[in-house]
C-alpha cells in the first residue's frame, strides 16, 4: 500500500510541477553507511573505497529528486552489479524511462549493457581533472538531495540493527513520502504546486525533415523545455530552434552552405540574434486556467519576466485578436490571458511566487539546454561546439562547462 501510495503521489507532484506523470530522465547513485555490531553478517559487507563496514543503498531518482527504484544490499556490493538489477526493475515499472545520469563508478560494460538489454542511454557526469574540493556536478546533486532526506532521522539509519529488517524499499518509499510533503505539502495534505510555469516551446515540423531524429508532436503545439525530454523531443526542440532562425542571409553573411545540414543550421550559427518561438507557460492546476505566450513572444527574452516582477512594468506578449498581458498591483501579480476581452480568464499570484517560479523554469532550462549538449555530441558531432553555445545564446544562459560522456 505505502509503494502504491507513494508512486501515485509522485505522479501527482509530477504533474503538477508540469511534467509527464511518467519520467523520461533520472539519475542513479548508491549510498554505504556503517552498521552496528549487532547487525548480522549475512546482511553487511566493507565498502573498500569508502572504507565503511555496513550496508549500502542504491537508488533511481527522477530529474525532480524523487524516488523510482530503491536496492538495499550489503556495502560490499559493486555499484554497478547492483545497477543492473535496479536498472531492469525501475525499466520495467517506467516505460518511458529513456536516460539515466551517473558517476563514474557506473562506467564499463554497464554503459553497453543498458543500451542493447534496457534500451536505457546510460550518461556518465565526471569531475574534471582541476576540480578540487567540493564542488555541484550537473545531475549528480539531485541524487544527493535525497540521500540527506534519508538520512535526517536515526529511524532510516542503516546503521542501527534495530531497524534491520526495516532497512528495505518499502522503508525508503516511507522516507520519500515525507520529502513530498516537505517539499510539496502543506497540513492539510494539498500541494503548493497550484501553480506552474514551464519553458515552451512552439513546435512546427517541415514536411519531410530527415536530418535527425524527432518526435511526432501536433504542430503548433508547445513542447515543454526540461532535462526530462526524450532524444526524439530534443531532436525536435534543436530543429524548431534552427527551423526559427532558417532565413535566407543578406549580404553581411556567408552564403549557405553546400549540403543540407549545412544550409538548415546556417541561420542559427551565423545569426547575431537569434530567435525561438514560445516563452513561459502558467497553469493554475486548480482552475485549469492556462496563460500561454502570445505571437510576439520568444524564448529568447523569458529574463524579461525578472525585469517585470521587480520593476512593475506591463508586459505584453501579443496584440489582437489574443493579447496576453502580465500586470503588477503592489505584491499581487495578474497575468491576463486575453487583454481584448473584458471577461477574460485570469492568473493572480504573488510576486514572491512568481521569483520561484522564474528560478525553476531557469533550472528546467538549465537542465535541457545540458541535454541538448549531450544530444548534439550525439547526433551533431561534427558540430557540437557551435551548435550548443548558439542554443546557450537563444536561452541566455551560459554554455554547459561539464561534458556529458556516453
Amino acid at each position: 500500500m505505502v509503494r502504491e501510495f507513494h508512486d501515485r503521489l509522485r505522479g501527482r507532484v509530477r504533474e503538477e510541477a508540469g511534467r509527464g506523470a511518467e519520467p523520461t530522465a533520472g539519475v542513479i547513485d548508491s549510498q554505504s553507511v556503517k552498521a552496528d555490531a549487532v547487525v548480522g553478517a549475512d546482511s553487511r559487507g566493507f565498502d573498500g573505497g569508502k572504507l565503511v563496514n555496513g550496508r549500502k543503498r542504491h537508488v533511481v531518482v527522477d530529474t525532480l529528486g524523487l524516488l523510482l527504484g530503491v536496492m538495499v544490499t550489503a556495502a560490499d556490493i559493486g555499484d554497478r552489479a547492483a545497477a543492473k538489477v535496479l536498472l531492469e526493475r525501475v525499466t520495467n515499472a517506467h516505460h518511458r524511462l529513456e536516460l539515466v545520469w551517473a558517476d563514474g563508478g557506473y562506467t564499463g560494460s554497464l554503459v553497453e549493457h543498458c543500451l542493447a538489454g534496457l534500451a536505457l542511454v546510460l550518461a556518465i557526469v565526471k569531475r574534471s581533472d582541476d576540480m578540487r574540493g567540493f564542488v555541484v556536478l550537473p545531475k549528480r546533486w539531485i541524487v544527493e538531495r535525497l540521500f540527506a532526506h534519508l538520512m535526517l532521522s536515526a529511524y532510516t539509519r542503516i546503521c542501527s540493527g534495530r531497524y534491520k529488517q526495516r532497512c528495505s524499499a518499502p522503508l525508503a518509499k516511507t522516507r520519500a513520502l515525507g520529502v513530498i510533503r516537505r517539499r510539496y505539502g502543506r497540513g492539510s495534505g494539498t500541494l503548493r504546486r497550484v501553480i506552474a510555469m514551464q519553458p515552451v516551446l512552439e513546435i512546427y515540423t517541415p514536411d519531410g525533415f530527415d536530418l535527425w531524429p524527432v518526435a511526432e508532436i501536433e504542430p503548433f503545439d508547445f513542447l515543454p523545455l526540461s532535462g526530462e525530454l526524450s532524444p526524439a523531443e530534443v531532436g525536435t526542440a534543436v530543429m524548431r530552434i534552427a527551423g526559427c532562425n532558417d532565413i535566407d542571409p543578406d549580404d553581411d553573411r556567408p552564403p549557405r552552405s553546400a549540403d543540407a545540414l549545412g544550409s538548415f543550421l546556417h541561420g542559427l550559427l551565423t545569426f547575431d540574434s537569434l530567435f525561438a518561438a514560445g516563452g513561459l507557460r502558467v497553469t493554475n492546476n486548480s482552475t485549469g486556467v492556462t496563460f500561454v505566450p502570445g505571437c510576439c513572444d520568444g524564448l529568447e527574452d523569458w529574463r524579461e519576466w525578472h525585469r517585470f516582477v521587480d520593476e512593475g512594468s506591463l508586459l505584453g506578449f501579443g496584440h489582437e485578436p489574443v493579447s496576453p498581458l502580465a500586470e503588477r498591483f503592489g505584491d499581487t501579480v495578474r497575468l491576463t490571458v486575453n487583454n481584448e476581452q473584458t471577461d477574460s480568464p485570469m492568473i493572480e499570484l504573488s510576486a514572491t511566487e512568481l521569483r520561484h517560479l522564474l528560478a525553476g523554469a531557469e533550472r528546467d532550462l538549465t537542465d535541457f539546454l545540458a541535454l541538448a549538449a549531450d544530444w548534439t555530441s550525439r547526433h551533431l558531432p561534427g558540430r557540437c561546439g557551435p551548435v550548443t553555445a548558439a542554443l546557450a545564446r537563444v536561452l541566455d544562459l551560459p554554455v554547459p562547462t561539464e561534458p556529458l560522456e556516453p
